[in-house]
């Protein structure tokens, strides 16, 4: 028979280490709820400095109900402009005091929301009121307009977990303004136009905004300070650019690319010197049809190179060419037919084969309006049968088609891939940057078929010709 189990010593005190915890929640409980704080006042005052940037001092007084360490200060840094470009301000952070002017020990950090935290360490944060002043020093905090010039500034910021009972924002502009300042607030949460505010001047040069209400959590203020032109030095446009590829790094890669492609344009795509220049030749390329030279040419086959092919096989006995003109009231009107004198042999090239037969593809005789729409389904293997001949005979290193289609389906990828992965991380930058790389490289594409030495010697052979020709 078998003994019931015992309680192992373990279980035991596993049931008692749980009771001690659960016993112990309503406490911890209760004194969490207990512990609070909350800003008294929030005192912050910006003065505009005649270069632009802008010096920045807080003053909050804080209410501790129960004990805290200290303080942390969000300062919003990254904005978009109306271009939908990333905009970062410049932070340098002076000083963090006490109410009674002593440093305070504090850390800088990165938030993942484009901010940056001043964390301040406050004694005696215990059932007491502190003050804690920070001062920092902002560039690219100023607007600029054709007609005005204008401080947007979040002075609280939305990101304070707990009430602030009562705001005051004090601007400051370099003396000599003769003009009244233009102000205009808003109060509430994010994105709110809240008027719960009113303003005074001081001078022609500073003003005062306070709230007149508490602002409950995560509401702050935001004042707008108009001035005329002139008072504050306008950034030119050499600075703005810099600025703008520093803020959009993304911005850095369409210089690069381009470098990189004028590289392998060199290495890949460029003719091998071949130490010789032009010189006038009186006879054409012998081994070479006119559409092989060409091609050889300018590195394409088009529809001169087909024209061209006509006539030779006309001139050779393959075809007939006949033109016959009908007068009519206003204009003439002439019909050119072909017509097939003997089939392709042998000794013709394949892109010739191809060119005959697809002439007469409908019959032995054929006017040029009978093949407008359907000879061009013979430009490809037309092509392929040109580029393939000259690869063959050593004058090229690869198809020019086939290099140019795969250096444009890497422009077409690099540039369609970047979009999508632009809107989904929200980086107008990136986009904008993807799209110019793929540009890039899609327009060197059509600079990348390369000759080869021979190739090379060929060409001179046949500029010499044409030399002649234009001479003669």
């Amino acid at each position: 028979m078998l003994e019931p189990r015992r309680p192992r010593p373990r279980s035991i005190l596993t049931v008692a280490l749980l009771l001690v915890l659960a016993a112990s929640l309503p406490l911890s409980s209760a004194v969490a709820a207990a512990r609070s704080y909350w800003i008294e006042d929030f005192d912050a005052t910006i003065v505009v400095g005649a270069d632009g940037v802008i010096d920045v001092t807080e003053r909050i007084r804080f209410y501790f109900d129960g004990s805290y360490r200290g303080i942390y200060r969000d300062i919003p840094l990254d904005y978009r402009d109306n271009r939908g470009f990333n905009y970062r301000l410049r932070l340098e952070v002076v000083s963090v005091t006490d109410g009674e002017g002593m440093e305070l020990r504090y850390e800088l950090s990165g938030t993942n929301r484009g901010r940056r935290r001043i964390t301040a360490y406050v004694p005696g944060a215990l059932d007491a009121a502190r003050t804690v002043t920070v001062r920092y020093r902002v560039e690219r905090a100023l607007r600029f307009f054709p007609e005005h010039d204008e401080l947007y500034w979040n002075v609280t910021g939305t990101e304070w977990g707990v009430p602030i009972r009562s705001a005051t924002a004090r601007v400051v502009l370099p003396a000599g303004i003769d003009e009244q300042l233009r102000v205009f607030a808003y109060v509430g949460a994010y994105g709110s136009r809240g008027d719960s505010w009113r303003s005074r001047s001081v001078s022609n040069h500073e003003v005062e905004v306070r709230t007149t209400r508490e602002m409950a959590y995560g509401e702050g203020l935001t004042v707008v300070v108009g001035w005329p032109k002139g008072a504050v030095h306008e950034p030119g446009i050499v600075e703005r650019t810099g600025w703008l590829m520093r803020d959009n790094w993304p911005l850095f890669i369409p210089p690069f690319v381009l470098l990189l492609m004028f590289t392998a344009w060199r290495r890949f795509g460029r003719d091998p010197e071949v130490g010789r220049s032009i010189m006038p030749i009186y006879h054409p390329p012998t081994d070479l049809t006119p559409a092989e030279i060409g091609a050889l040419v300018d590195e394409r086959v088009d529809q001169r190179d087909i024209v061209a092919t006509m006539i030779d096989l006309a001139v050779r006995g393959y075809l007939r060419i006949e033109e016959e003109t009908e007068e009519g009231w206003f204009t003439d009107t002439t019909t050119t037919t072909l017509q097939r004198l003997k089939p392709a042999g042998d000794e013709l090239r394949p892109h010739e084969r191809e060119v005959l037969d697809g002439l007469f593809e409908s019959g032995e005789r054929v006017t040029l309006d009978d093949l407008e729409n359907e000879f061009y389904t013979r430009m490809d293997p037309i092509r392929k049968h040109l580029y393939g001949g000259l690869v063959e005979a050593g004058y090229f290193r690869s198809s020019p088609q086939t290099v140019r289609r795969a250096w444009v389906v890497v422009g077409v990828v690099v540039g369609a891939v970047s979009i999508p992965l632009g809107v989904v991380s929200q980086s107008v930058a990136g986009v904008v940057a993807g799209v110019a790389s793929g540009a890039i490289v899609f327009g060197f594409a059509w600079f990348m078929p390369a000759r080869t030495r021979a190739g090379r010697h060929k060409w001179f052979e046949i500029k010499g010709f044409e030399e002649f020709l234009g001479r003669t």
